[in-house]
């Protein structure tokens, strides 16, 4: 899900990795209101609004169509693309993903009562490290977005060998394909019984199909209305979100009902910034704050994988911990509490961004000319 923009494209990717940051911290203020409702006593300061902070994923999905679309323009159809696609991919997911499941791994072994507790604290250890569609969580339980992302990279390498002027031609054929497959399954009863079938026709699949949808349009040039586009966006989120709080039985996260609360004005919000940075118009203020919170969810952007993927080892860690020592806790703990847990996920995933996923990534390029080469020659 990172990027690595040519030259023409900087201004645009600094926006959508503004975007990512934001997805990532969202997911992070979910699970941390989640873990103050498992282990907080008293009064609780996190309000059940931050539930719209999962649809960081939704965002998340969006972004990885669009950056798809974006990396790949002009190698339809290249001898090695699609194994150099699917290199970048693998090589991308896995490594960081497999450690912080390793970890997991051991917590399961002497403590599994500790892991996927809403699941009965049942575990399929191969289809968790190799990212596979099953109907329980896996055991690093946020690996779940990347069984589809892993599903969504396959259909797009195989798009990859058609020519590139047909791309929405086959991403149109492939939304229709889920919701046609997803409808006539549904009725029958049987989407829900397979695993495999969950994931392929699964309606998340339509917010990356609208990333890539979005980047097509950024690449044609259709970049009129930006500010426009990205502030209905947030404004359509605004009302969801006011909508959920005055609600809590609106069904923001069923099938359908995500695509439309979350997927679609989150696509307004990845068209609008695209557009607005690609035709040079930069958001500019003389506001430090504003500056300052744009510049940090950039960078927060660049390490969104890492803090993805180990916030909630690090939150559950630091709740089992806190526990121990303040059983009860007056408001001022409360709040110390939830912000040692946010800065701790922040600094835990810089610190692994740092030490382990750059430096392994830097590795997989290293490699990856004498792996595609061979590949190639054979």
């Amino acid at each position: 899900m990172n990027v690595k923009s040519s030259s023409h494209t900087d201004n645009r990717i600094h926006s959508i990795q503004a975007l990512r940051g934001f997805a990532a911290l969202s997911v992070l203020f979910f699970h941390i209101m989640l873990m103050e409702k498992k282990w907080g006593t008293g009064n609780l300061i996190l309000p059940n609004l931050f539930h719209i902070g999962a649809s960081g994923v939704d965002l998340f999905f969006v972004i990885s169509g669009f950056i798809m679309v974006i990396v790949t323009r002009g190698r339809f159809q290249k001898r090695g693309t699609v194994v150099t696609f699917l290199y970048n991919r693998i090589s991308r997911i896995y490594p960081l993903y497999w450690f912080y499941s390793f970890i997991l791994l051991c917590v399961f072994i002497f403590r599994p009562q500790l892991i996927n507790p809403t699941m009965g604290n049942q575990v399929n250890l191969l289809e968790s490290f190799l990212l596979l569609p099953q109907k329980i969580l896996p055991l690093l339980m946020v690996g779940w977005p990347l069984v589809h992302e892993m599903y969504f990279y396959l259909i797009f390498a195989f798009i990859l060998m058609a020519p590139e002027k047909h791309l929405t031609r086959f991403l149109f054929c492939w939304g229709m394909f889920v919701i046609i497959g997803f409808t006539a399954l549904d009725l029958c009863d049987i989407i829900n019984k397979n695993a495999y079938l969950m994931i392929i026709f699964h309606p998340l699949t339509l917010e990356f199909i609208l990333g890539c949808c979005i980047a097509c349009l950024v690449d044609k040039g259709t970049v009129k209305l930006g500010f426009f586009f990205f502030s209905t966006g947030v404004l359509i989120l605004a009302l969801i979100s006011l909508m959920y709080y005055h609600d809590q039985s609106i069904p923001i996260y069923d099938k359908w009902a995500r695509i439309l609360f979350f997927g679609f004005p989150y696509s307004l919000i990845v068209y609008g910034s695209a557009t607005i940075e690609n035709s040079r118009k930069k958001i500019k203020s003389n506001h430090v704050m504003v500056a300052s919170i744009y510049s940090f969810l950039r960078k927060t952007g660049d390490q969104s994988y890492s803090i993805y993927l180990s916030h909630t080892l690090v939150i559950n860690g630091i709740g089992l911990i806190w526990m121990t020592f303040f059983m009860t806790m007056d408001k001022t703990t409360h709040i110390l509490w939830i912000a040692v847990m946010l800065v701790s996920s922040v600094i835990t995933g810089h610190i692994s961004f740092t030490f382990l996923e750059t430096p392994i990534v830097k590795l997989a390029k290293k490699y990856s000319a004498v792996f595609l080469k061979q590949t190639d020659t054979n």
